[in-house]
């Protein structure tokens, strides 16, 4: 319980861009530990990713509207969501300076 308490003191000490960046990794690794466990146990046809990327087509869009606000937690790799957590730490400094 210590570690929880622990860690939720220093999330309330973030910045916002910072606690963005926390959620979007959150986010990674929860998506990541899903996708190790359908594929430990042999799920097939489980694409949680569709549910919350953002689709081409607008007919889609239309029956998930929440697809709009998801798509900027879904990261496609490690590189993928470093170089984004990277970017949006260096420019969410520069814009909370401002």
């Amino acid at each position: 319980m210590a570690f929880y308490t622990d860690m939720l003191s220093k999330y309330k000490r973030l910045n916002i861009g910072e606690k963005l960046i926390a959620i979007n990794i959150a986010v990674f690794l929860l998506v990541y530990i899903i996708k190790a466990i359908t594929w430990l146990l042999q799920i097939p046809g489980l694409a949680i990713t569709d549910w919350f990327v953002l689709s081409k087509d607008f007919n889609e869009l239309l029956f998930k509207p929440w697809t709009i606000i998801t798509y900027a937690f879904i990261h496609a790799s490690l590189w993928h969501i470093l170089m984004n957590m990277l970017i949006l730490y260096y420019f969410s400094q520069y814009f909370l300076n401002y």
